[in-house]
């Protein structure tokens, strides 16, 4: 019986996690602080309005994809849980060291077995705010992928914006051939679309980055979750373990149990290095 949990495995776990969890608050945050309200916004919207309306939607689905604090509430979920393990396996230290060889006394029974229930509390808790965590983000990329959502819409409006600002400078570079062509207002047509391209394109590439970014996040919470599973289910075996000894010998080794809370110490800290703000 163990209760040392595998820090790599949940170490890169949680680093996939991360990785996911803050390329899509940086894609969401673009277009959630995105000001409508600037010139170039105003431009847009006279000349471009779907694509204005549709950005407007798009911001509070983007917000919202922000407002999940994924890792800074899971970073914060496991230093509780680093907390509660070390009260709880000091607490089944001083048991063992007491009982020795002998056989546990009824408090000493109860009091073991108190402390794991904690324990199990404490992972059952992690899952519930993971399991919350997957719900939101499940709701939210259902909004981004929605073919008849704002979002397909807004990409569309932007790549209909592209295309038809194409051709119109196409079009405008024709006319300089002509006879008697106002080279100079059409120059300044030119210039003018070319920028408005690259403004939309850059747009796109940001809406496109939200995509993508919301495709993996999903399974990186999944993974996760599995994470945490698999902690209860070993818990689960040693709590019950527990149950049934009738004495102190064998049933937890002292040095696994120091071992394990060096192990969720290192993961504790590694959860905060990758999500410093979390308190």
């Amino acid at each position: 019986m163990t209760l040392i949990p595998d820090t790599a495995a949940i170490q890169q776990t949680l680093t996939a996690l991360n990785s996911g969890a803050t390329k899509l608050t940086q894609e969401a945050g673009a277009i959630a602080n995105a000001d409508l309200q600037s010139l170039a916004w105003a431009i847009v919207a006279a000349k471009f309005p779907s694509v204005y309306s549709s950005m407007q939607a798009e911001q509070q689905n983007a917000a919202a994809f922000v407002a999940l604090d994924l890792m800074p509430d899971i970073a914060v979920a496991i230093k509780a849980f680093a907390g509660t393990f070390q009260t709880q396996s000091g607490q089944m230290l001083t048991i063992l060291t007491q009982a020795g060889s002998s056989p546990l006394t009824p408090a000493q029974q109860q009091a073991l077995n108190a402390a794991m229930t904690a324990l199990l509390a404490g992972l059952s808790a992690l899952v519930q705010l993971t399991q919350a965590k997957s719900a939101k983000a499940a709701a939210l990329s259902d909004v981004i992928s929605n073919p008849s959502g704002n979002f397909v819409a807004g990409e569309n409006a932007v790549q209909a914006s592209i295309d038809s600002t194409n051709q119109n400078m196409q079009q405008l570079q024709q006319m300089l051939n002509m006879p008697g062509a106002d080279t100079q207002a059409i120059g300044m047509g030119i210039i003018a679309d070319q920028g408005m391209i690259t403004w939309l394109q850059d747009l796109l590439s940001t809406l496109q980055g939200m995509v993508e970014a919301n495709k993996g996040i999903g399974a990186q919470l999944s993974q996760t979750l599995i994470a945490w599973q698999s902690l209860i289910d070993k818990y689960q075996y040693v709590a019950n373990q527990v149950k049934q000894a009738g004495s102190g010998a064998g049933i937890l080794a002292p040095g696994d149990i120091h071992s394990a809370q060096l192990a969720w110490t290192q993961i504790e800290t590694f959860a905060q290095g990758l999500s410093p703000n979390a308190s």
